[in-house]
C-alpha cells in the first residue's frame, strides 16, 4: 500500500486529506483500545494492525511537508545548507521521539501505581489518556478550526507535487519508482544495495519472531490476569510518540 499512498500524496492534491483521515483513525483506534481486557485482547491486537497502518500512512503525509521547511534556505544558501538543516530537524525529531517514550511510560505507570491498577487496567488507562491527548494534538495541527485558539502551526492544503509520468497511473507509478531506485542503487552502489536487502530481511524476521512469541504469550495472561510487557509497551508508546513527531514539520 505504501507505493500507492505515496503516489496519491505526490500526484494529487489529497495530501492534507490523507493526513487528516489517518490522524483521526489513530486517535479513534487508540481510544477504542482502552477497552483492553482479558476478554478483548484479540480485538485490541487487531486494532493495533489498523493503528500501525494509519501511523505509517500518516508519516508519508507529514514527511511530504518536510522539504518546505528548507525551501527558502536552499534558494538563499544552496543545497548543502538545506540538507544540513533537514538533518538537524530529523535528529531533533528522533530525540523527542525517544524522550516521549520515556515520559509516556513514567506517566502511565505512575498513574496506574497511584490508583492501584494492575497491568491490564494500567494499559486501559494509558490508552484512554493518550487517545484524548493525541486527538487534541491532531486537531491542532490538521484542523483549520484550531485557528480560533490562535494556533498557527498546522498543516495546510497543498496541490500536487508533480504530474503522473506519461504512460503510468497512480497504481503503477509508485512501484515503478521503487524498482528504478533499486536498480540504480544496485548498479552504482552494490554493497549498499545488499546492506539494505539484509536490513529488510532482518527486520521482517525479527518482526515475525516477535509476533510468534507474543502469540504464544497470550495464553499466560488469561490464566494470570496479566498482559505481557511487550504488548503493553507497544500499546502505551506508539500513538503518543507519533503525536510528538507530528509537531516537528510545523
Amino acid at each position: 500500500m505504501l507505493p500507492l499512498i505515496g503516489a496519491i500524496i505526490d500526484h494529487t492534491d489529497k495530501r492534507m486529506q490523507i493526513g487528516q483521515v489517518t490522524a483521526f483513525s489513530m486517535g479513534v483506534v487508540t481510544l477504542a483500545q482502552a477497552c483492553v481486557s482479558h476478554d478483548t485482547w484479540f480485538l485490541v491486537t487487531c486494532l493495533q494492525v489498523v493503528s500501525i497502518c494509519a501511523y505509517t500512512f500518516h508519516n508519508l503525509a507529514q514527511l511530504a511537508y518536510l522539504p518546505e521547511l528548507t525551501a527558502n534556505l536552499e534558494q538563499k544558501e544552496g543545497v548543502e545548507a538545506a540538507d544540513k538543516e533537514r538533518n538537524v530537524i530529523n535528529s531533533q525529531g528522533t530525540f523527542w521521539m525517544f524522550a516521549t517514550e520515556v515520559v509516556t511510560i513514567i506517566v502511565v505507570y505512575g498513574v496506574g501505581t497511584v490508583v492501584g491498577a494492575g497491568n491490564v487496567d494500567t494499559a486501559a488507562i494509558g490508552q484512554a489518556m493518550i487517545g484524548v491527548f493525541i486527538l487534541f494534538v491532531y486537531w491542532l495541527i490538521w484542523s483549520a478550526k484550531s485557528d480560533a485558539l490562535g494556533w498557527r502551526h498546522r498543516f495546510l492544503a497543498r496541490g500536487k507535487l508533480k504530474d503522473v509520468p506519461e504512460g503510468q497511473s497512480l497504481v503503477t507509478t509508485g512501484f515503478r519508482q521503487i524498482a528504478s531506485t533499486l536498480c540504480g542503487l544496485k548498479a552504482k552502489y552494490p554493497y549498499v544495495f545488499l546492506l539494505l536487502i539484509g536490513v529488510m530481511v532482518g527486520n521482517e524476521w525479527s518482526t515475525l519472531h516477535w509476533n510468534v512469541q507474543t502469540g504464544a504469550a497470550q495464553i499466560i495472561p488469561r490464566a494470570t490476569h496479566d498482559l505481557p510487557p511487550p504488548i503493553m509497551y507497544r500499546l502505551l508508546t506508539r500513538p503518543l510518540v507519533h503525536s510528538r513527531q507530528s509537531l516537528s514539520p510545523t
